[in-house]
């Protein structure tokens, strides 16, 4: 893990070091979750799948190129995190303090209601958006956001 140095004008950051195993880069801002294949556990990342949050093993905190290795977020606030302002409703603002979930088919978070949250649902808020949402158009729409990021 490396944390990044505390000092008084940023708040803390906490990385770890994994490896892309798919075969297309990981996107800035992109969440990520460990694979479990035999072969890289515990070290390998990629695209969430169904899984929805289960292996979820944090934001990658720059693009990480196939089969290398680059910086997963797992703590601390993150400013440009993929992103849909609103669940899969249109025309919604998100709101400061709401559970976001994994949607595994956009490789991004969405809010959805505690009650439905397969992270939120009676455990800690893996992932909690920072900042308001505008009001979007269409239910596909993806942004980037503020998060703060809890996956220690």
């Amino acid at each position: 893990m490396l944390f990044q140095r505390i000092n008084r004008t940023d708040p803390e950051k906490v990385f770890i070091i994994a490896k892309n195993a798919e075969t297309a880069a990981l996107t800035a801002g992109q969440v990520t979750e460990f694979l479990m294949n035999g072969t890289d556990d515990g070290l390998a990342v990629g695209n969430p799948t169904a899984n929805n949050g289960a292996l979820v093993a944090g934001i990658a905190a720059s693009a990480i190129p196939a089969s290398d290795y680059g910086l997963v977020q797992v703590y601390g606030l993150f400013d440009t995190a993929v992103q849909r302002p609103y669940g899969t409703a249109s025309n919604a603002a998100g709101s400061v303090g709401q559970i976001l979930d994994v949607l595994s088919a956009s490789s991004c978070l969405y809010y959805v209601a505690a009650s439905a949250a397969v992270m939120g649902a009676g455990s800690c808020a893996v992932f909690v958006r920072a900042e308001s949402a505008a009001t979007q158009t269409a239910s596909t729409i993806t942004t980037t956001g503020k998060v703060f990021i809890r996956c220690l």
